[in-house]
């Protein structure tokens, strides 16, 4: 009896410290559990379309773990699962004409996309977070069937239950880091930009048959090109 006692005293234990760890320490964890890829995307899209990034983020998570390839058995594509028929829709409203399914694999386009698709689902229903989740997963008729019966789908309601429950780890673990994570990939934007730049200053100095040496003085690489003049 005792050694029963000592079991459930030492099991009770260390339930409460996995509780408290769970519901204190989010950010110390959290990222192990519930990653985050494509910041600059889902940064760029829900600041556009006006929408929280962390329930974007919670959205790709919960639709495809961060899969760009993730195809669903019902044809849904890409990070944020959007069907075939709903993409050629939201390229013709967002004036993409170049539209095709296997675009829908490219994380720009599909996080764009459904960034877009959400606000327009969350404006429809006037604001109603749960709403545009039903709607997402199981189309109006699902809303529509909440509104009249009460009821959804066994699949909507989870899905609407697991959305909501992921996007308040990603409250919990990014909030407070959004603004430092949009300074860092500005500075990766304009690195790249800068990198473009030095890329095409250097094709047209060797079209136009100049030649090129390193200087590095100021601490990076630089490169500086000087014509044939004296030849």
């Amino acid at each position: 009896m005792r050694r029963l006692i000592k079991i459930y005293v030492v099991l009770s234990v260390i339930l409460f410290g996995v509780i408290i760890f769970y519901v204190r320490f989010p950010k110390i964890w959290g990222s192990a559990v519930y990653p985050l890829e494509y910041e600059g995307e889902i940064i760029k899209y829900s600041k556009e379309f006006q929408i929280s990034p962390s329930f974007v983020a919670s959205v790709i998570y919960s639709e495809s773990h961060f899969h760009q390839d993730a195809i669903s058995s019902a044809g849904a594509v890409g990070l944020m699962q959007i069907m075939p028929t709903t993409g050629a829709r939201l390229a013709k409203t967002l004036g993409d004409k170049d539209f095709t399914v296997d675009k829908l694999r490219d994380p720009d386009r599909n996080i764009r996309y459904g960034t877009y698709y959400l606000k327009e689902l969350i404006d429809r229903h006037q604001g109603d977070m749960d709403k545009a989740l039903m709607a997402y997963n199981g189309g109006e008729g699902a809303v529509i069937s909440y509104e009249s019966r009460g009821t959804l789908p066994r699949e909507t309601e989870g899905y609407v239950r697991k959305v909501k429950g992921t996007w308040e780890m990603y409250q919990q673990i990014y909030d407070s880091k959004w603004a430092e994570i949009e300074v860092q990939e500005l500075e990766k934007q304009r690195a790249s930009q800068e990198k473009r730049e030095i890329k095409r200053k250097i094709s047209e100095r060797i079209a136009k048959g100049e030649t090129l040496s390193s200087d590095t003085k100021i601490g990076w690489e630089f490169t500086i090109f000087w014509p044939f003049f004296w030849e």
